[in-house]
């Protein structure tokens, strides 16, 4: 590239990236900008209610309550906690996408 079309890329690049940054904020139709503002991701975050369940013993976590509370709403309960080898299994599996090498199973 020679010096002066540097120059003119140089100068070219903002002014294009301005225009259509303008181009793509003013299409936008009064309805469409009234459904944007309500999207889930413009909101503000907020805390909801941690919600009450009937098993007080198995949350352990605020996060536990809403999976609890979900779980008893659809009348199924939470499974037992995994022996250390099915929790090696599992995690593994979801990390790498293959099992436990023996090796990994003896020395876990």
């Amino acid at each position: 590239m020679t010096g002066q079309t540097a120059t003119t890329m140089t100068r070219w690049m903002p002014t294009c990236a301005v225009g259509l940054f303008l181009a793509a904020t003013t299409v936008a139709l009064p309805a469409q900008q009234h459904n944007a503002a309500r999207f889930w991701s413009l909101q503000p975050v907020t805390a909801p209610a941690v919600p009450t369940t009937a098993t007080r013993s198995w949350p352990t976590s605020p996060i536990d309550h809403f999976v609890l509370s979900r779980l008893e709403h659809q009348g199924l309960a939470p499974v037992a906690p995994a022996d250390r080898r099915t929790w090696l299994r599992r995690v593994t599996m979801d990390l790498t996408g293959l099992p436990a090498t023996a090796t990994a199973v003896r020395e876990f």
